[in-house]
């Protein structure tokens, strides 16, 4: 076994950002789908890690490969200052139609179980670049919307 005091790695000039994609419409999988507690910890978002089906091409240049993540959020109560208290129902509804292939007619209600279905499914994600935190020049990937796959 190596002496762990010998263990010399160079880093200098490894870049290790994640590449960014660019904005457009991509075919993902859903890979994890939990439901946790939002960042103020006053109630619950539906979290989806989402994947990439086919290569692309970075923003940079870089190949991004088959699997890379996306992330979409979904709250399932009104923020606490909302003017419009059912916009959370109706950005859940559309995902829910998006990944299940339903309708308002048809939708499902929305639950533990349900979220634990969409692991596996194939749907639509329209990626943006999303400047975060607001004016630091740092960008990241940023789901807009999932469409159903035609």
């Amino acid at each position: 076994m190596q002496d762990p005091l010998q263990v010399n790695v160079a880093l200098q000039g490894v870049d290790t950002s994640l590449p960014l994609l660019p904005e457009a419409d991509y075919k993902v999988q859903v890979a994890e789908s939990t439901i946790d507690p939002n960042k103020d910890k006053e109630g619950l978002n539906w979290n989806l890690k989402l994947v990439t089906t086919e290569p692309c091409t970075a923003v940079d240049g870089r190949d991004v490969k088959i699997n890379f993540p996306v992330f979409a959020v979904y709250a399932l109560q009104p923020a606490k200052d909302s003017k419009d208290v059912e916009a959370f129902r109706r950005n859940l509804g559309a995902a829910v139609d998006a990944i299940f292939g339903s309708n308002k007619e048809n939708r499902p209600e929305f639950s533990h179980a349900l979220a634990q279905e969409a692991v596996g499914k194939l749907v639509v994600a329209q990626v943006i670049l999303n400047e975060y935190p607001q004016g630091s020049q740092q960008f990241n990937n940023k789901v807009r919307r999932l469409k159903p796959v035609s």
